[in-house]
């Protein structure tokens, strides 16, 4: 009798200990950041949206409502833009909006991505005031996930400093995530210009599983197992 808990004690243990590495190895292969382009070194690829991409416009008058441009420095492209850089390397791109307050419910950006079940997601971006008129007349961003909400977001109200924001999402039994950018500035602003932004840097990466510890399951297999021989041994 004592030999035989010993030895299912010793199983438990060796089994724990298994599970944990198997865990924590199968969170490490879906850590890795999942946007393409995120940084947009690779130009106007791998994301799409309802805003035009419009290249090659002077400061006058300017890149237009409902346009983007994938621009090194806000400026050339606008008589009120900042000068400033990304904010990757500080040499490389940002996606240049300007938002108009007549488009409501455009998508600025999206992506989808393939995701895990059961996994907790990470989205983060930094975003930028190019432009903007008066204190109250900055973007405000909204980001979705498969249609539902997950975050809104201020822009900054100084130009050409960038800012963090991140939100969580959970994938449950969702297989894919298609992530959305809109810009609501109406919710905040008053009618005219200045609500203008950019986007640098945008992530989607796994920070934790939420599926029951591949552990817990084999204790609770070997603790059945246990107590059918104790039983037999009474």
């Amino acid at each position: 009798m004592n030999r035989t808990i010993n030895l299912l004690v010793k199983q438990l243990v060796l089994a724990w200990i298994a599970a944990s590495l198997f865990t924590v190895s199968n969170f490490t292969n879906v850590h890795a950041g999942l946007i393409v382009n995120g940084d947009f070194e690779l130009h106007n690829v791998g994301f799409s949206g309802d805003y035009a991409f419009t290249e090659g416009v002077q400061p006058f008058p300017g890149l237009g409502g409902g346009q983007y441009n994938i621009v090194h420095n806000p400026s050339p492209f606008h008589f009120a833009a900042a000068d400033y850089r990304d904010h990757t390397t500080g040499s490389g791109n940002m996606m240049m909006v300007n938002a108009d307050w007549n488009l409501q419910n455009l998508i600025v950006w999206s992506q989808t991505a393939t995701v895990e079940k059961n996994t907790i997601y990470e989205f983060s971006t930094w975003i930028s005031t190019w432009a903007m008129a008066g204190d109250l007349n900055v973007s405000r961003l909204e980001v979705k996930v498969n249609g539902v909400s997950i975050g809104k977001h201020t822009a900054p109200s100084s130009r050409g400093v960038w800012e963090h924001f991140s939100a969580s999402w959970e994938s449950k039994n969702n297989r894919s995530a298609t992530i959305q950018i809109y810009e609501i500035g109406r919710e905040i602003g008053f009618p005219g210009g200045g609500n203008d932004f950019a986007l640098d840097d945008i992530n989607f990466h796994a920070t934790s599983t939420v599926v029951p510890e591949p552990s817990s399951v084999l204790v609770f297999s070997l603790c059945l197992i246990y107590l059918r021989r104790a039983r037999r041994c009474f």
